[in-house]
Order: C-alpha cells, then structure tokens, then sequence
C-alpha cells in the first residue's frame, strides 16, 4: 500500500470512487463539484494506492491561515471498514503538523460519516439540517493540532 500525490491520470479512478460511494455517501449533485476539483489546482490531494489499484483519495487545503480543511475524502465502497480511511487522515495529519503553519484542522461532512471522524478526535461543532441536499445534513467538526 502507498499514498502518492494525485495527479491528472488519477481523474477516472477517482470519479469511479465517487460513484461507487453514491447515492449511500455523496449526491449525485456533488459529483460535478467533485469533477471541477480533481481538474482545477489543488494544495494538497492524494491518493492511496494498493497492488496497482486506486482504492482511496482525499486531501487538505488551505481554508483560511491556520486552518487546514480535509476535503474530499473517499474510499471505494467494497474497501470500507479496512482503515484505508484512517491511514489517509493520519497521512494528512502527519503532512499538517510537520508543516508548523496550522493549527486545526476542520472538515465538513454528513451524518453517515461524522462517527468515523469522532473515533479520529473530532468534535461537532456546527450542525445543519438537510445542508447538502435533503438526505444529508451538515456536521462541521475540528480538530486541534
């Protein structure tokens, strides 16, 4: 297993991940979202590799000085439960603490997923209802550094 930087090859294996995570885990009102993300500049987004297939992606950016935003973060459906979610959020941690300009990190997400990010050490600190769409709502969550 190995987590590299994405890049632009990565584009389809990365929507078909998308897709295998929808309509359970994302809209597919997001995916065009998603799609303009993979294509335009992005500070900090990986992928996770395992015997030469794609099986995760997600990364951070810059949301403001001092926050680091985890952003699209995704495992291919039949791979969830085997803690490639949690190796690339330590990755991302790892990367965030050892660059010494943050010192947080948030991340927004829906209520199928916010029970992932507690195990991890984030807290809720914002909730909304039906924010992405009227099946999802909005657990935005922190994480000191």
């Amino acid at each position: 297993m190995k987590i590299i930087p994405y890049e632009n090859n990565h584009l389809n294996a990365c929507l078909e991940l998308f897709n295998s995570n929808e309509p359970t885990y994302f809209d597919e009102s997001e995916r065009a979202p998603f799609e303009k993300y993979l294509k335009g500049d992005k500070y900090s987004y990986w992928v996770l590799m395992d015997e030469g297939n794609l099986l995760a992606c997600g990364g951070f950016e810059i949301e403001k000085p001092g926050d680091a935003r985890i952003v699209w973060l995704m495992v291919e459906r039949s791979k969830q439960g085997k803690g490639y979610g949690a190796t690339l959020m330590q990755h991302f941690e790892h990367l965030i603490v050892d660059s010494k300009q943050f010192n947080k990190i948030s991340l927004m997400t829906a209520q199928v997923v916010n029970k992932f990010y507690e195990k991890l050490g984030y807290k809720t600190l914002k909730f909304e209802p039906k924010y992405w769409c009227d099946r999802f709502d909005l657990y935005y969550m922190e994480k000191g550094i």
